[in-house]
């Protein structure tokens, strides 16, 4: 921006008269001298103004650290009010243009604007992407910026006049006001009551005084809550330090009714409709007033306006001195992919922690668990971005840090992730000193290593000792455990067996041989038959029933087994009833099994055997019973004839009950 010196003729003419010149050298001298101070006074006002719209030099900052969120001057060698220094320069992007050597959300705020305005980066956040955060390619474009830079040459000097004994033309600028600049100042003032309880209290405190004229921009509070809800904030103002009489019209002057509950929260808090002003020299006092409900034992509230220190209001429990530090991993550390590892770490165990893992340059972050009042997590090695459904996101073995957030403060250390070692799978239960019940409630445990928590077990199954594979899951997450109920199959010894793949690499896990046994809640029992002689056409070959106790009983499959000689047998077919008279026919409909082959007999006139089985297994209700009956059709050939009827229930065992 350029200042014009105006030329005014018809100011000399009116005020310095041409008989002035003359009439005293004394006289042209001293105006001479006035004019002279004021065009002084004119270049230093047009370089303030050619100053702030062109930073010079000395406005770069010479940026080293990775500069993000809680940061302060203390841990970054002053790197922060560089930073915020050369920000402010631009309105468009730091409009609230505040020193105080703290990385808050004004800061944050003012670089994402940065980035998106320079082209760097305009979404996401400041762990994900680097949104907000200043890291390698901010760094070099604030360094670009600098460097392209044109620093305006000072103004040259106007040339000193000297009196003159005839009258001349004098170049007489006219002086612009000095431009005011208000500076206004923060600081920290004690609350009435640092206890926290239930009911409306008072969170913080402090004092703005200003020099110059200032309009109070909007106020950014941090406030984080364990185990209480707090609610109704509002700010009042005061222009007393016994907070008493109130600075503006109306108090609340802002507010915000949204409740906040266990997590970190940023407040910002506007005026409601009017602006704050503040006039030099002038004091006002603001407290930020909430609502606590619900505080359990050992709560606690954060909360601070941005970079000033933080007040801590808690319950029972004490806020322990002890600085926030990272106990396991220790630095450098290196933990296998897809182990389990407890990570830890001490400071104010009342306050939420948030623990991220990052990686080495700090650009990805990965949140590992979100707002936990404990101070540990047991963590599966590699797997971040876990959902409440047990989802997760695994990330490559390789260099990363370890970021720990409580409250204000941060505290992270460099570890290593290493390969995972070759897949395993070893079962825990059952063993060789468990006996299972078909039909009753069973536990499944194993242990993996290099298999991630979201793989799938593809199949349980149990191999009796001929080597008959019978399913029983399929298709199960791999978390260690599973809760079934045996399925129906004969007793016997049995091997549990665990299957999966990884990678097209098939991982197989065995049990030792155990044993599975039927449930002694059922009785069985052989019924009369109308004829226990063999007659040609449609013939009861068998009648038998179940009883339950107190329990539901398993039966299982049920099969007859029919060996016939000199007879010729066809059309098998097993009924069911649920009533002594036969009469009620099971629920799910007859015939429960049927066999259409045919037992012939042959020249040699041997024995044949033929097994019909039901189509599903039976349970009996408690204190139940159900009735059986097996049907055929007899054709007798010439000679002696024979047939024999074995029942068998694959949850019993075989029983031969009788010979018909």
């Amino acid at each position: 921006m350029k200042k014009k010196l105006v030329l005014s003729l018809c100011l000399l003419s009116l005020c310095f008269p041409p008989a002035s010149f003359a009439d005293s050298t004394a006289d042209s001298a001293a105006l001479i001298e006035q004019l002279q101070a004021q065009i002084v006074l004119l270049q230093q006002q047009i370089q303030v103004l050619l100053q702030k719209n062109h930073p010079s030099s000395l406005d770069c900052p010479k940026l080293t650290y990775n500069l993000y969120f809680g940061l302060n001057d203390t841990q970054t060698e002053g790197q922060v009010t560089q930073l915020q220094n050369y920000l402010k320069n631009d309105a468009s992007v730091y409009p609230e243009g505040l020193v105080t050597g703290y990385f808050g959300p004004a800061t944050e705020r003012s670089v994402q604007l940065f980035q998106t305005k320079s082209g760097i980066i305009s979404t996401g956040s400041p762990d994900a992407t680097g949104y907000g955060a200043v890291g390698p390619q901010t760094r070099v474009k604030i360094m670009d910026n600098c460097a392209n830079s044109t620093v305006p040459p000072p103004v040259s000097s106007v040339p000193i006049l000297t009196p003159s004994p005839t009258p001349s033309l004098i170049a007489v600028p006219i002086p612009a006001p000095a431009p005011s600049i208000a500076i206004l100042q923060y600081e920290k003032l004690p609350v009435p009551s640092s206890t926290l309880s239930n009911g409306s209290m008072i969170l913080y405190r402090f004092k703005a005084r200003v020099s110059g004229n200032a309009t109070l921009n909007a106020l950014s509070f941090h406030i984080i809550s364990s185990g209480a809800s707090v609610s109704n904030l509002a700010v009042n103002s005061y222009s007393d330090p016994s907070f008493s009489q109130q600075a503006y019209s109306t108090n609340p002057i802002g507010t915000q009714s949204g409740a906040i509950s266990g997590e970190r929260n940023e407040i910002n808090i506007n005026s409601d409709g009017y602006p704050l002003r503040l006039y030099d020299k002038d004091q006002k006092y603001f407290e930020l007033a909430a609502t606590i409900s619900g505080k359990t034992l050992g709560a606690s509230v954060t909360a601070n306006l941005e970079g000033l220190p933080v007040e801590i209001l808690s319950g029972a429990v004490p806020v322990p001195s002890s600085p926030l530090a990272i106990t396991s991993p220790h630095s450098s550390e290196s933990w296998q992919f897809d182990s389990f590892h407890t990570i830890t770490w001490q400071g104010l165990g009342i306050t939420p922690s948030w623990v991220y893992v990052q990686t080495s340059d700090r650009i990805g972050s990965y949140p590992v668990v979100s707002s936990t009042d404990k101070n540990s997590f047991f963590w599966q090695v590699g797997h971040v971005n876990c959902t409440q459904s047990g989802g997760c996101t695994t990330i490559r073995p390789g260099n990363y840090i370890l970021l720990i957030v409580q409250g204000p403060e941060r505290v992270s250390i460099p570890f290593t992730i290493s390969a995972a070692a070759q897949p395993t799978l070893q079962i825990t239960s059952p063993d060789e000193h468990i006996q299972w019940v078909s039909g009753h409630d069973a536990v499944i445990q194993w242990n993996s290593t290099g298999l991630a928590y979201d793989q799938n077990i593809d199949s349980i199954t149990l191999r009796d000792a001929t080597g008959k594979e019978y399913d029983f899951i399929k298709n199960t997450p791999n978390d260690g455990w599973e809760h079934s109920i045996v399925p129906v199959v004969p007793v016997g010894s049995y091997v549990l067996m665990i299957r999966t793949n990884v990678n097209g690499q098939s991982i197989i896990a065995a049990t030792k041989p155990f044993q599975i046994t039927f449930s002694p809640q059922v009785s069985q029992e052989k019924l009369p038959l109308p004829t226990n002689q063999l007659s040609n056409g449609d013939v009861i070959l068998y009648r038998l029933s179940y009883t339950a106790s107190s329990s539901d009983a398993v039966v299982g499959i049920l099969a007859f087994t029919v060996t016939t000689q000199n007879v010729s047998v066809a059309n098998f077919r097993v009924s069911a009833y649920e009533d002594q008279f036969l009469t009620q026919p099971y629920s799910g409909g007859n015939p429960v099994a049927t066999n259409l082959a045919t037992i012939a007999p042959n020249a040699a006139n041997v024995p044949i055997s033929l097994e019909i089985k039901t189509d599903t297994p039976f349970i009996v209700p408690a204190f139940g019973k159900r009735y059986f009956e097996l049907h055929a059709t007899l054709t007798k050939s010439g000679g002696p004839a024979s047939l024999t009827v074995e029942p068998y229930a694959s949850a019993l065992g075989p029983q031969v009950l009788s010979v018909q």
